[in-house]
């Protein structure tokens, strides 16, 4: 996979890993409920965005 493909990836996961951050952190509302559990997002946002990063780096370094 291509250096520019990796990175856009890269920050596609860490958009996503950051907006369930962002919503996981809300206080909760009882009388709305949450249809997503956000932190079921966030562990493959985490896992994503940490093979992209280790990626991209041996794509550089030339690993």
């Amino acid at each position: 996979m291509p250096l520019g493909l990796t990175l856009i990836l890269a920050g596609v996961s860490a958009a996503i890993l950051a907006f369930s951050i962002w919503r996981v952190r809300r206080p909760a509302d009882p009388a709305n409920p949450r249809l997503i559990d956000w932190h079921l997002v966030m562990l493959p946002a985490i896992l994503a965005t940490g093979l992209l990063v280790f990626h991209a780096v041996r794509l550089v370094l030339g690993i």
